[in-house]
Order: C-alpha cells, then sequence, then structure tokens
C-alpha cells in the first residue's frame, strides 16, 4: 500500500475515535481532516477546497438559515404551543406528538431540516413542561430518519440516486421509496414509543444551562413566584381589551406586574407601559411585590445598624390586590398546604359579622382560614372584601403571634353575637347611609 492510502486510513481512524468519543467537535473534526489530507498531499487544494461548494453543505448551511428564521418570527414557538394545547403535560402524548411531526415533515422536506424545525419546539416544550430535553430531542431525530426514508429528500437518498445518475443510470423518483418507507416508519415509531419510558435518556441540562435552571428554580421557590403568578384571559368585550397597560391599570389598579403578554400564540415577555392589551390575549402576571420589599428593606436597615434583625419569612408577607373587591392572602393556600403534608381544616366566614362592611352597606366577601388540624395553627388566611388590604395586617400579626384557631374563632363569635343583637334592637340603622334599608 501507498504512504497516501496508509495516511488516509489513519486519518479516517482519528477522525472516527474524535466523532464516537466526542474529543473534538464534529465540525472540528471535518476541518482538521480536510487540512491532514490537504498538508499531506493525499489531495490536492483544489479538492480541498470543493468542498465547500457541494449541494450538501450548501443545503445544511441554507436549513440553518432557515430554522433561524422561522425561530426569530415565532413559527416554532407557535407549533410547541399547539402540540401543548393538544397533547397537555402528558410525556408520552409528547412524544408521540414530536416523533409523527418530524416524520411528516421529512417527508416534504431534507430530514435536517424537519429536525431543526422541530429542535427550538421541543426545547420550548421541555422548559415549560419540565421534561428532560434529552427525552424529547431522541424522538424528534429517529422521527425524522424514518419519515425521511420514505421519499428522496434524506441525505443518503439524494447521495446515491446523485452517484447513479452520474453513472448513467436511472435516478430515483421523490416517491419511489414510499411503498416501503411510509410502514417501516410506522411501525419504527411505533416500537421507539413502546420502549421510550425505559430506554430514553434523563440527562439534565450540561453546564451553565443546568445551573440557570436550578437557579430558577430556587429564586422561584424563595419569592413563591410558582403560587403568586397568574393567567388573565381578555374575553371577547372585556373593557380593557384595546387599552394600554397603563390606561387599564394592570399595575396600580389590579396590583399585578405584568411578566408578559401572550399574543396569537407568541409570547412578549417584559412589555412597557404602552404595550396595547387585545381579545383573546393572555396576560401572565404576579401580585406586586411592594410588601416583600418593604419587609427586605426593614431587614438590610436592621443588620447595617447592627442589630440581630432575623431573616425575612415570606410566608407572612402578605398579597394584596387593589381591586373591587379587595382580595389579600397570606400563608399557604389549601392545596399548598395539603401539599406540603399538613393535616389542615378549614374555616369560612362570611363578612356579614364585620361592622365596617354592615356601614358602608358592603357585606359581600368572605374570609377562608387554613389552620393545623392537630394544634389550631394557623397556616394561612385569605380574604376578599372591603378594606380587606388593611385587615390582613391582622392576619400577618396573628400569625406571627402563633395565634391558633380557637383564639381567633372565639373573637368572631363575638363579633358575630355583637352584630346580631345590633340588627335586633334596629342599632345599626343609625350607621346606616340615608336611603338604604336594613
Amino acid at each position: 500500500m501507498t504512504p497516501a492510502g496508509w495516511i488516509t486510513i489513519a486519518t479516517i481512524g482519528f477522525a472516527a475515535l474524535c466523532l464516537t468519543s466526542g474529543w473534538i467537535r464534529p465540525d472540528l473534526t471535518a476541518l482538521i481532516v480536510v487540512v491532514i489530507l490537504g498538508l499531506t498531499a493525499v489531495i490536492t487544494p483544489e479538492q480541498a477546497l470543493s468542498g465547500f461548494s457541494a449541494a450538501a453543505v450548501i443545503t445544511v448551511l441554507s436549513i440553518f438559515i432557515l430554522t433561524a428564521g422561522l425561530e426569530q418570527t415565532g413559527v416554532t414557538r407557535w407549533i410547541g404551543l399547539r402540540m401543548l394545547k393538544l397533547t397537555g403535560s402528558s410525556e408520552s402524548k409528547i412524544l408521540a406528538a414530536l416523533a409523527l411531526t418530524s416524520a411528516v415533515l421529512s417527508l416534504f422536506m431534507n430530514t435536517i431540516a424537519a429536525a431543526a424545525v422541530l429542535l427550538p419546539a421541543a426545547m420550548g416544550i421541555a422548559r415549560q413542561t419540565g421534561l428532560r430535553p434529552s427525552r424529547l430531542l431522541m424522538p424528534v431525530a429517529f422521527g425524522s430518519l424514518l419519515g425521511g426514508s420514505a421519499t428522496l429528500l434524506t441525505t443518503a437518498n439524494i447521495i446515491v440516486s446523485t452517484t447513479l445518475a452520474q453513472a448513467g443510470l436511472q435516478p430515483f423518483g421523490l416517491f419511489d421509496f414510499l411503498p416501503i418507507g411510509i410502514p417501516l416508519a410506522l411501525t419504527g415509531i411505533g416500537v421507539m414509543l413502546l420502549l421510550a419510558p425505559r430506554l430514553l435518556p434523563a440527562r439534565d441540562l450540561p453546564g451553565s444551562m443546568a445551573h440557570m435552571r436550578r437557579l430558577r428554580q430556587e429564586l422561584a421557590d424563595v419569592y413563591h413566584l410558582r403560587e403568586g403568578t397568574s393567567q388573565v384571559h381578555v374575553q371577547r368585550g372585556s373593557a380593557v381589551a384595546g387599552m394600554t397597560l397603563s390606561q387599564a391599570g394592570w399595575g396600580h389598579e389590579l396590583g399585578l406586574t405584568v411578566l408578559g403578554i401572550v399574543h396569537d400564540g407568541h409570547l412578549h415577555l417584559a412589555p412597557d407601559r404602552d404595550t396595547e392589551v387585545a381579545e383573546g390575549d393572555i396576560v401572565l402576571g404576579a401580585p406586586q411585590l411592594a410588601h416583600a420589599a418593604s419587609m427586605e428593606g426593614i431587614v438590610a436597615v436592621g443588620r447595617i445598624c447592627g442589630k440581630p434583625v432575623p431573616p425575612v419569612n415570606f410566608q407572612q408577607v402578605p398579597d394584596c390586590i387593589y381591586c373591587e373587591p379587595q382580595v389579600a392572602s397570606v400563608g399557604l393556600s389549601e392545596a399548598k398546604a395539603r401539599e406540603l403534608g399538613h393535616a389542615v381544616k378549614v374555616g369560612r366566614f362570611s363578612f356579614r359579622a364585620s361592622s365596617k362592611a354592615s356601614i358602608i352597606n358592603s357585606e359581600e366577601g368572605f374570609i377562608k382560614l387554613v389552620c393545623e388540624e392537630k394544634h389550631g395553627e394557623i397556616l394561612g388566611a385569605h380574604m376578599t372584601g372591603p378594606g380587606v388590604t388593611e385587615l390582613i395586617a391582622e392576619m400577618v400579626l396573628a400569625m406571627r403571634l402563633e395565634v391558633t384557631a380557637e383564639d381567633g374563632l372565639a373573637a368572631q363569635a363575638i363579633i358575630e353575637a355583637a352584630y346580631q343583637s345590633a340588627r335586633e334592637h334596629r342599632m345599626i340603622e343609625v350607621a346606616r347611609y340615608p336611603g338604604n334599608e336594613a
């Protein structure tokens, strides 16, 4: 064998080792192979550079440009949202949808293009559902390869057909592979979905991406973002439709910090105050953190002055929404308390026992207490009605003093008894506005 042959074999072995071990990126491995063969005169400079003008290279380059355009214009995000709407959060349904979609796309475009189009959508679904990306990307790859085998558009079929034409033989037609490719694709996807729960890897994101995910989870836990984040659907005919965020008073009227707006399937993060909200939009918001910021400021100043100030207990920081009627809450919700393993008992009290509500003739409202069942410790309070954004301070104080449910119920019973006595003697009429009846 000539020296050129040995050099070629050694270069191929080096490339195979790099590709299988992952020591060097595939694109760098390809460039190193070209450089080695060119410097050793195994190939001419013209042959070394001819690959950059090959149809396959230009095709792949065009595919990535097309994919970037689809991602920037929101098409891939729209595909991901539609998939989530159809499949929900079920992993098996998501895997089936991704595999079938990539297979169908690869019937009409190159397999690399089909996988590249779905890649951002799959990553978006992974972020929204919490599923590991490794369990979603492999079905996309297998689906595109299986679907591409049914037409001429896969890279391998194009190369074989081109080689036949260069040899003077009849090249393959576009759908010559269809009778065998369709059953093969359906069978392969079925087998993959059957074995997926056991065989698909569950790797976490590498490096900094994994750190960012953990950081987001920690911040969400510390600031209770999962509990306080809400979605407001703007219905047809809504008064806020067609108005900007500042005009509708999403901040100062409703007490919400708008995190993003979903419009026509596209998510717009951190909108400014002049962003218009249309019918059918979904406004993502969270309660304003003024109370939390105030408590953190007190702790910061105390520690600057050298005082032994304890850290902020965010379970005792209230959330207030200044709408009509007002809404306020502090501590755990009933669902969250049960999720954390507490045995709870729940009490619900009407606002009719509130003298202020009776005086201003606004008795609609209630207070809901979530208490620990054994000792009666108040775990959370939720109320709606007139002035509850001020009354919530009393519940915060009760939680800090570890007031039990029995203490609170006794006080409530006294208030209700006094209220009923006043109504029986028509004493409440004096405090009513003119024209109102008891």
